[in-house]
Parts: structure tokens; C-alpha cells; sequence
């Protein structure tokens, strides 16, 4: 594996992505794939810098064309083969892709969209999500308000498919989120050292 760093993959993604609800997701799936990489014994580092990239095509082909425009996106950035194939297969369910293979692919698909629900829960609490929990994650997850925008069988759907356990996968985003709060909720893209 050749290594992206993530002062490229900030230049790509900010070459591509601009509006605040992107980018504090785009964020919070490469910090929440990092901490996952950590539990998991892979490159804590790559995963993130890989992640950070997963949407890069989503405002320019949003819905039903993202993901197939990955490679004419990524490609003319260097951005390795390997990596556009992986990001690619994260839609898989929803658009004409190779369903996900790798622990890389399969953590991706399982954290996407719990993302969502992470950052939308720590949106919801003065401290930014400093101190989020897993539970109050869950918990949104259940709220029949949050449910009727989001559609939350999604999350359990690609969690399940997965084989990680909802709760593990919850903490990885929720590690994340709690980790770069001020950051996520500012939309500034600048990791702790």
C-alpha cells in the first residue's frame, strides 16, 4: 500500500467539497475509520487519510451518481488504485459497485452512515459532543423524529451486513467525534498531534 498523506487528502477534499454539512461528515468518517484502524491493528494513519476522501465526489454527482465518479475525480489527483476502489465500493447498496471485500471496505460501509447520527447527536449538546456518549448515539438512532429525516434501518442494515456489533462500531464514530468536537462542529479539518 502506498501511503496518502492527509495534507494531500485535505487539498483533494477541499478541491472538491465545500459545503459545512459535507466536510463535518466527510471528518468525522476519516477520525471515526482511524480509531477503528486502532482497535483493529491496521494503519491508523492511512485509514484516516483514505476516509477523509470516502464523498469526494457526492456535490458535484450527489444521490444516484456517487460513487461512479470516483476514479475521474481521484485518478488525475494520484490518488492510488487500491484506494479509489475502496472508496468506491462504500455505495454499494445503492449504486452499481462491487460489493466491499476488504476489513478496510467492510469498516467504511459499517461507519458511514453512523457518522451521521454521531455528529448529529453532538450537535445537539453545548459542549459540541466533548463528552458524547454511545448511548446518547443509540439513542438518536431510536428518536422517531430523527428517524423520519434520516431513515435509521440504513444504519442498522449496514452495521449488520457487516458483522461488527452496533455498539462497537457506534464507539468508533462517537471515540471520533469526541476526540475533534470543536473541530467537527467548526468544520476545521486539523488533526491532534
Amino acid at each position: 500500500m502506498a501511503a496518502l498523506s492527509y495534507p494531500r487528502a485535505q487539498e483533494i477534499l477541499h478541491a472538491h467539497l465545500h459545503t459545512k454539512k459535507m466536510l463535518r461528515h466527510s471528518f468525522s468518517v476519516a477520525v471515526a475509520m482511524a480509531e477503528a484502524a486502532k482497535d483493529l491493528g491496521e494503519d491508523a494513519a492511512l485509514w484516516e487519510a483514505v476516509s477523509l476522501i470516502h464523498d469526494v465526489d457526492f456535490e458535484e454527482y450527489p444521490e444516484a451518481e456517487h460513487c461512479q465518479h470516483l476514479r475521474e475525480v481521484l485518478e488525475p489527483e494520484g490518488v492510488d488504485e487500491w484506494m479509489i476502489v475502496s472508496l468506491g465500493r462504500h455505495g454499494y447498496d445503492r449504486y452499481p459497485v462491487t460489493p466491499p471485500e476488504t476489513l478496510y471496505e467492510r469498516v467504511l460501509c459499517a461507519v458511514d452512515r453512523l457518522c451521521w447520527v454521531a455528529v448529529a447527536a453532538a450537535r445537539r449538546r453545548e459542549d459540541a459532543g466533548e463528552a458524547l456518549t454511545v448511548a446518547e448515539t443509540l439513542a438518536l438512532l431510536q428518536d422517531p423524529e430523527f428517524d423520519a429525516k434520516f431513515d435509521s434501518a440504513h444504519v442498522y442494515r449496514d452495521v449488520g451486513r457487516y458483522e461488527f456489533p452496533l455498539e462497537q462500531v457506534a464507539d468508533w464514530a462517537v471515540r471520533g467525534v469526541r476526540r475533534y468536537a470543536h473541530e467537527i462542529a467548526e468544520c476545521r479539518l486539523e488533526r491532534k498531534v
